[in-house]
């Protein structure tokens, strides 16, 4: 009779046990927070980089439509600290459960930054998208003057493209310098380089690889097209067109 007693809190504690293992489990996995569309389906979106941080939430782990709005505002207050642009999201978020913190409970989040501006500025970021796929990622690259018919769009475009280049992690070659040495050899730069221009300046900077570009105007139309010239075999390696 005793041992019939003693049975519901033994059946009590054996689901208490195995609700404390699975609670511990679950906290220690990524979960998924599906906040947003995947990055392809965002016009004029492009990926700048990914970001992690720790943040702390009333809400528990069990909670995830609470604790996934608290990891986006997170990971977004982060992104912006580091990327010193407003017009950007963090989308692919995940996050997990790491322990105690003030109020309640401490996550560990981490998502993609994406950036959607103007048509212009989504057209130069899948130029850059474009065109980095042709050489290693860290290569030093050299980005010759943008030709245009309009100065202005030429200037913003060329600030713009050394920009997403460099937050891409690419080596930029300053400019400044480019146009001492295309001065000091007599080198043209134009849209189209000769073997000679791409070799010289490659073997003068050492830089491996040579974007050139322009920006046509025509009616309605606004299109970027741009080249990337490998500096050692003076070859043509890839090519983009965007329209804005």
């Amino acid at each position: 009779m005793r041992n019939r007693e003693w049975l519901p809190h033994v059946i009590a504690g054996i689901a208490l046990a195995v609700f404390i293992v699975l609670g511990l489990a679950s906290a220690t996995q990524p979960t998924t927070a599906n906040l947003y569309r995947p990055l392809s389906g965002i016009p004029d979106a492009f990926e700048i980089g990914a970001v992690q941080t720790n943040f702390d939430s009333t809400y528990p782990w069990g909670n995830i439509s609470r604790v996934n709005v608290a990891s986006h505002a997170a990971l977004l207050r982060q992104a912006r600290l580091e990327h010193g642009d407003a017009h950007i999201d963090v989308v692919n978020i995940t996050w997990n459960h790491i322990g105690r913190g003030i109020g309640g409970f401490r996550y560990s989040a981490r998502g993609t930054v994406i950036t959607f501006q103007t048509p212009l500025e989504g057209a130069l970021g899948r130029t850059v998208e474009g065109l980095a796929r042709y050489f290693p990622a860290g290569s030093r690259i050299a980005i010759a003057h943008v030709l245009s018919a309009d100065r202005g769009y030429a200037d913003l475009v060329d600030g713009r493209l050394e920009h997403f280049f460099r937050i891409r992690g690419f080596d930029i070659f300053d400019r400044s310098q480019l146009d001492i040495v295309r001065a000091e050899q007599q080198l043209g730069l134009d849209f189209v380089i000769d073997d000679h221009t791409a070799v010289s300046i490659g073997r003068i900077t050492g830089v491996s690889v040579i974007i050139t570009g322009r920006v046509v105007i025509a009616g309605n139309l606004r299109e970027l097209q741009f080249r990337a010239v490998d500096t050692t075999t003076a070859r043509l390696i890839g090519t983009t067109l965007e329209r804005f």
